[in-house]
C-alpha cells in the first residue's frame, strides 16, 4: 500500500494523476497519511530537476534560456511588482503556468507575483511545499486524524500558536497534550528549537516526549513544571487560589520561578496555594484527575475493528465495514465527544480512502472499499 500511496503523489506532484487521482490526495492531505510520503517526494522531485532543470519548459513555448535572459535584464523589484515589457512578462507568465500546471492550484493574485520572482525548479518544489504545508497549518497533526469540538479554537499570530477549548495537540517533539474545556495553551513557533517551553491556562493532560537535552517546561499561574519526559496532569485555571500537578508516569519537577518546590512521583499529586506558596504532597486519586480525559477517545495504533466498536458505544449506532480485511488496520486518532457523528466517520473514511454512508437517523454507518495505509 505505501508503494501505491508512492505512485499516487508522484503522478500528482508531476502533473499525471487523474482527476479521482488528485481528489484522493486533496482528501489524504486533510490528515497526516502521506505526510512522510508528501515529504520524500518533494525532494525526490527537487532533485530530478536538479538534474534536469530544463525539463520544465519543454511543452510551455519558452526556452529556458529566455526566461534566464529576462531575469538578466530586470532587477527583482520589477519583476515583483509586474513591471516587465509585453515580451518578458510572457515569459515569466510562461514560467508561472509551468508551476501551475505541475500543482493543479491557481494561486490568488497576490502570491502570483512572489512565484514570478523565483527560479523555475525553486518554484516548482516551494510552490508544492507551500501549498502542502499551508494545508497542515494549525494543530500539529504528525500522527493524528483529529476531530474537536466545534467550540475549539485555534489562534496564530507572529510568535506563538493558542490552542484553546476541549482540543488534542500533538507538538513538534511529538508530545501529545490533551486540554479540558475553558483552557488555552500558548505554544512558541520557537519551541523545541532551543527549549521546549509552553504557556497553560486551564487543565492540560501532557505524554511528553523524553529528549534528556531539551527539558520540557510548563508556565502555570506563576509555578513552574519541569519534565524530560512523562505523563502527568495539570490544573491551574485562571482565578483559581492553587494549581494541581497529578503524575502517571516518570519524575516532575515542581516550582516556581525562583525555587524548586518538590518532585513528584508517579500516583502522587501536588497542590501549591498560590497566595502563601505552601504545597503538599500526597497520594493521588487517579480515577478523580482521569475523569475528564473519559470524554475523549484517544487511539493509539488501534485496530480499526476496535475503533468502530468505541463509536458504536458513544453514539448509538451500527457501524458495519464491508471490506472485512480492514479490520485489523492500525489507526491513531483522537476524537472529541462533543464531535458530530459524521465528523468522526469522516477522518476514519479518509484515513484508509473509504466511502461511507450515514441513514438519514444516523442510527447506521456504512463503511465500504478503501484499504490499509
Amino acid at each position: 500500500m505505501q508503494k501505491r500511496l508512492h505512485e499516487l503523489v508522484k503522478r500528482f506532484l508531476e502533473g499525471t494523476a487523474t482527476p479521482r487521482e488528485r481528489e484522493e490526495v486533496y482528501r489524504l492531505l486533510e490528515t497526516d497519511v502521506i505526510d512522510e510520503i508528501m515529504q520524500k517526494e518533494l525532494y525526490r522531485l527537487q532533485r530530478k530537476n536538479l538534474d534536469n532543470p530544463f525539463g520544465l519548459y519543454r511543452t510551455s513555448g519558452v526556452a529556458p534560456g529566455e526566461v534566464m535572459a529576462a531575469r538578466e535584464r530586470h532587477g527583482p523589484e520589477e519583476i515583483l511588482d509586474g513591471r516587465l515589457p509585453a515580451h518578458d512578462q510572457q515569459t515569466a507568465q510562461a514560467e508561472n503556468d509551468i508551476i501551475e500546471e505541475i500543482i493543479h492550484f491557481r494561486p490568488q493574485p497576490e502570491f502570483k507575483r512572489i512565484y514570478l520572482a523565483a527560479a523555475a525548479v525553486a518554484a516548482l518544489v516551494m510552490a508544492v511545499a507551500f501549498w502542502w504545508l499551508t494545508q497542515h497549518n494549525g494543530s500539529d497533526r504528525t500522527a493524528q486524524h483529529i476531530v474537536p469540538a466545534s467550540s475549539d479554537a485555534e489562534k496564530t499570530t507572529a510568535q506563538f500558536t493558542l490552542y484553546t477549548g476541549k482540543h488534542f495537540v500533538r507538538l513538534s517533539d511529538k508530545t501529545a497534550v490533551t486540554l479540558n474545556k475553558d483552557t488555552e495553551l500558548q505554544v512558541a513557533h520557537t519551541f523545541g528549537t532551543e527549549a521546549r517551553e509552553v504557556v497553560l491556562r486551564g487543565e492540560a493532560y501532557f505524554d511528553v516526549h523524553h529528549d534528556a537535552t531539551k527539558p520540557f517546561i510548563i508556565h502555570a499561574n506563576g509555578i513552574t513544571v519541569k519534565v524530560l519526559g512523562t505523563a502527568f496532569n495539570v490544573r491551574a485555571y485562571p482565578g483559581a487560589n492553587k494549581v494541581n500537578v497529578t503524575v502517571m508516569r516518570g519524575l516532575v519537577q515542581v516550582g516556581s520561578e525562583q525555587e524548586v518546590y518538590s518532585l513528584v512521583r508517579p500516583h502522587e499529586q501536588i497542590d501549591i496555594a498560590l497566595d502563601t506558596h505552601e504545597f503538599l504532597v500526597q497520594e493521588a486519586n487517579l480515577d478523580q484527575t482521569e475523569d475528564w480525559r473519559k470524554r475523549f477517545m484517544i487511539f493509539e495504533d488501534t485496530r480499526l475493528e476496535e475503533v468502530l466498536r468505541n463509536i458504536h458505544d458513544l453514539y448509538g449506532a451500527e457501524v458495519v465495514l464491508r471490506q472485512q480485511s480492514l479490520k485489523d488496520c492500525p489507526l491513531t486518532a483522537t476524537f472529541s465527544d462533543e464531535a458530530p457523528l459524521e465528523d468522526v466517520i469522516r477522518a476514519v473514511a479518509q484515513a484508509y480512502g473509504m466511502h461511507y454512508q450515514i441513514s438519514d437517523d444516523g442510527k447506521k454507518v456504512t463503511l465500504e472499499d478503501g484499504s490499509c495505509r
